[in-house]
């Protein structure tokens, strides 16, 4: 497709060398403003003034008008009502600068004239060229041949004459414009890409520019021509019109064509109406509205359509964000579509799940709250015994107070929370609703040698209002539940730092021991926000390793890790850590899969070599706590310079409990190469595939990039092996050109 331009910087610069001319007039309407200064008393008919750098101004001019002129010579031939400046001229007025062979000026007839290698260096850095400018001194009329522009971004404009006319008319014969840098090598060869017209005209009163007989180059051959074109100047950021359309393909669709309109509503809000014309599905009507105000913008987007199969299908989402005052804001994020695979047959970013979510929140110096909702919707094709919940309403309030002067600090959280589920399509936690409120108190220290230590004592109670909670025994159960949890949790480091001549060492044992009562997962508290739960390094210092609060860790336990660290003068590093944690009387709330589920737990830790900006590698892992077997193994690798890099990803869980009651060991390997072939060339190449069981590729890329001073081409080609009923990933081509300072054409199929 490509890229829309309008109220864009690209669209302005290109605009505003075809339009330039305009800076001409106040440069050369210097002479005028200096006249009465420059006449010297000497009553012959001709005076020659030396070379000076005086300022100069005339009558009744303010004093932000004095302009400054140097020159070899500057005559005034009263005979013929002549003023000259000649030989090096330098005339500095309003922070432009005006060079040239000879100025001459009449100043009965208002006429300037400049001749001769004549420059113009505007104040924002463009510069202009031209053998010879003519123009009165009202700025009406003038003329000016041979001239050409570079701008501040490199690109460069030029023309055989630009004739000013009334005002507000300039008219401009052979114009020629390119971003791209002329040939080192060769200065006479074309350039990568250009756009010429034999005429262009800009009418500043109705601000517009028009072309006439209009073609763009690549490397001097013409591959496309329109003999009438025309857009807004650089004055109008926006304005309601057809823009580019996009082109592609799929599969599923056969040939498309989206042809957008823009509408300029008002200067803070706009709509894009879409249309997506398919050779096999019909037509699907797309739109979008955006609005930006000084207190929050919206952003709203969605699409309609009737396939083949006579389905209303659809998507619709919502974006919002609302500054009530200093402390309160509101905002809404809704993403909503008719079917499960809609969104990604169609192009639309399409995850698992669609999340909505209404909210409001307050911030303040040291607290926290929120109001919100949550609504999902689940897109995969696999279907899960439990239902997705509304959550309706979600309440939280955090705060932290500010440290006494031994460093103690205090916590306190409260929160509600709400599920509702069709008790008709679930069997498990149709309903329930939850009040949590939690206290802690918190102190930091660090001892005479470096040791550090942390007390946090706290407290924590949950009530729970439930319906059909399954029971072990198959029944369900109604009614309410709660629990008072106090803890305490003590930490321990000592780093022990040592300072090479090359390089710097820490070395750092930790412990932390953690006391709470056992027994506090009952299950008539259903689980909704814990399930997700991995164990690993990260989490290892955590005194409840669950994601929420449905599911607590209880008991006594000790976490205890070592951390090898070493850092080089050249940024290079080495982080090694390993850890295990130890519970006095497992409890069963941990599952077999976990690596918790028993007295001690298995070793997770993380090896992180680095040693040069070429190299890279980080290996974090889970070992079984008696055979050493990997449970979990995750490698990141990336070596070589730009010019050829590798990296890879693996992954491997030993095996995941799934919906459906069964487990399946997970394992997934990422393949790239890229390489800098080039200061304008970059190649690559990704494979993802699935090693598990039944597994197989999951996708294959290869892309290629051209990137220069004025042009940019992407170029990818792969393979998707991914089906979800009527949508399925084949072989795909994408095709993105960028003509820097212009715009972006882009197209795509797939089969």
């Amino acid at each position: 497709m490509i890229r829309a331009l309008h109220g864009s910087t690209a669209l302005r610069t290109v605009l505003a060398p075809l339009t330039a001319m305009a800076v001409l007039w106040p440069a050369l309407l210097l002479p005028h403003q200096v006249r009465a200064a420059a006449q010297p008393s000497s009553t012959s008919g001709k005076t020659v003034t030396p070379k000076n750098g005086a300022p100069l101004e005339g009558p009744g001019s303010a004093q932000d008008e004095r302009a400054q002129i140097t020159a070899d010579e500057l005559i005034h031939d009263k005979t013929l009502d002549t003023i000259t400046a000649r030989g090096g001229v330098e005339i500095q007025y309003g922070g432009r600068i005006l060079l040239a062979d000879t100025v001459n000026y009449q100043p009965g007839k208002d006429h300037a004239s400049a001749t001769g290698n004549v420059t113009i260096l505007e104040a924002d850095g463009t510069t202009l060229f031209a053998e010879h400018v003519e123009l009165d001194d009202k700025l009406t009329a003038g003329v000016a041949k041979e001239f050409r522009l570079i701008l501040t971004d490199g690109s460069r404009a030029a023309a055989r004459q630009a004739v000013r006319s009334g005002g507000n008319r300039t008219e401009m014969d052979h114009a020629v414009y390119s971003a791209c840098d002329t040939c080192a090598k060769d200065p006479s060869a074309p350039p990568l890409w250009q756009i010429k017209a034999l005429k262009v005209v800009h009418d500043q009163e109705a601000k517009d520019v028009t072309y006439h007989d209009a073609w763009v180059e690549l490397a001097g051959v013409p591959v496309m021509y329109t003999p009438y074109m025309s857009h807004p100047d650089p004055s109008v950021k926006r304005q309601s019109g057809f823009l580019a359309p996009s082109y592609g393909g799929t599969s599923g669709l056969g040939a498309t064509l989206t042809t957008p309109y823009y509408f300029a509503i008002s200067p803070y809000q706009d709509f894009t109406f879409s249309p997506m014309f398919t050779t096999d599905e019909g037509v699907m009507l797309g739109g979008e509205y955006r609005l930006r105000g000084t207190k929050g913008e919206l952003k709203m987007d969605g699409s309609i359509t009737k396939d083949n199969d006579e389905r209303i299908r659809n998507h619709f989402r919502l974006f919002s964000k609302l500054a009530i005052d200093d402390t309160w804001r509101a905002g809404t994020d809704i993403n909503l579509t008719s079917d499960d695979t809609y969104m990604r047959r169609y192009g639309f970013r399409s995850p698992s799940f669609l999340t909505s979510r209404p909210y409001v929140e307050a911030f303040s110096r040291r607290s926290y709250a929120v109001m919100e909702g949550y609504y999902f919707q689940d897109l995969r094709s696999s279907s899960s015994t439990i239902e997705a919940p509304v959550v309706v309403p979600s309440l939280q309030w955090n705060y932290s107070s500010a440290p006494t002067s031994k460093g103690a600090y205090h916590t306190a959280d409260l929160g509600f929370v709400s599920l509702v589920r069709d008790s008709t399509n679930t069997s498990q936690s149709a309903d329930s609703r939850r009040l949590s409120a939690s206290y802690g108190w918190h102190l930091p220290y660090v001892g005479p040698v470096g040791d550090v230590y942390k007390m946090d004592l706290s407290v924590r109670g949950d009530a729970y209002s439930v319906e059909d909670v399954l029971q072990t025994d198959g029944s369900l159960y109604t009614g309410t539940a709660g629990r008072v949890i106090p803890e305490a949790a003590f930490t321990w480091s000592l780093p022990f730092d040592r300072t090479q001549r090359k390089y710097h060492e820490i070395i750092e044992p930790m412990v932390q021991a953690v006391v709470s009562p056992r027994g506090q997962n009952s299950e008539k508290i259903p689980n909704e926000d814990s399930i997700d739960f991995e164990f690993d390094d990260t989490n290892l210092f955590s005194t409840n390793r669950f994601t929420g609060r449905d599911r607590t860790e209880s008991g006594a336990r000790v976490n205890y890790a070592m951390r090898y660290s070493a850092y080089n003068n050249a940024n290079g590093k080495v982080d090694v850590a390993l850890g295990q944690t130890w519970h006095a009387t497992p409890d069963g709330t941990f599952d077999t899969l976990s690596g918790l589920s028993e007295e001690f737990s298995d070793y997770v830790g993380r090896i992180q070599v680095r040693p040069t900006s070429n190299f890279d590698v980080l290996y974090r892992f889970r070992f079984d706590k008696d055979s050493l077997e990997a449970r979990r193994n995750e490698v990141g690798l990336r070596v070589g310079p730009p010019t050829l890099r590798f990296s890879t990803t693996y992954d491997m869980l030993d095996s995941k409990p799934l919906t459906n009651g069964s487990e399946r060991e997970q394992e997934q390997l990422k393949v790239g190469l890229s390489s800098q072939v080039s200061r304008y060339w970059r190649l690559g190449l990704e494979t993802y595939h699935d090693l598990g069981e039944n597994g197989g590729p999951l996708r294959v890329t290869g892309t290629a990039r051209y990137d220069d001073e004025c042009f940019t081409m992407d170029l990818s080609a792969g393979r998707d092996y991914t089906r979800d009923r009527d949508y399925e990933d084949g072989y795909r081509v994408g095709l993105r050109v960028t003509f820097k300072t212009l715009g972006e054409v882009q197209t795509s199929a797939s089969q």
